[in-house]
């Protein structure tokens, strides 16, 4: 039995900005990192990088520095827990597109693939950006994030058809649904009553 590892990776979408990617993301790292699994989140959002909102105890620690050569972005891993990191990053440059197809990032996510079971990348909404298309290549699936107040349905039907004529794995989706929405859904059963 090969002890090796090869991380499983699952890339975050969503159609626009505040459907609850970043958020999603962030519990499906935590939830299966308390079964045991050793998992990284990359926040790959350059425009807006948020993952460290949501773990806001999260440390730099010696062992886990990343020697970064790349200029356009600079990277930093925290620890969370004892099987949860995060990556954060910063943009330097404004053009990445080049930067996630290069053999640069490629190397750089599988030297991350031998180190963890499961790796979440956080991309960027698919209104105005190409990286989650070019993040999903490195996957071996998608989730696709939508907001039942938030996502326009002619909106995420474009996305997800420009999803498969580029990506020929698994998509999967989560509607998120926000505390407010499952207060008003409980009073409308309490009234229907």
């Amino acid at each position: 039995m090969s002890t090796e590892r090869s991380a499983k990776v699952i890339s975050m979408a969503s159609v626009n900005k505040n459907e609850g990617k970043t958020f999603s993301a962030s519990n499906l790292a935590y939830a299966l990192s308390v079964t045991d699994n050793k998992v990284l989140i990359m926040d790959v959002d350059f425009s807006k990088p948020e993952q460290s909102k949501y773990f806001p105890d999260a440390v730099e620690t010696p062992e886990l520095e990343i020697v970064n050569s790349e200029t356009r972005i600079n990277f930093k891993r925290k620890k969370v827990s004892r099987n949860l990191h995060i990556i954060d990053t910063h943009r330097i440059s404004e053009n990445l597109c080049d930067y996630v197809e290069s053999a640069v990032f490629k190397s750089f996510l599988e030297d991350l693939k031998s180190e963890y079971d499961i790796i979440i990348i956080d991309s960027p909404p698919i209104n105005g950006h190409l990286e989650p298309f070019l993040l999903a290549q490195y996957s071996d699936f998608v989730i696709f994030v939508t907001n039942q107040r938030k996502t326009i349905k002619d909106d995420f039907k474009r996305a997800l058809k420009t999803f498969r004529d580029t990506y020929n794995g698994p998509i999967l989706g989560i509607l998120n649904f926000t505390y407010d929405d499952l207060k008003g859904a409980i009073a409308e059963r309490k009234d229907a009553a």
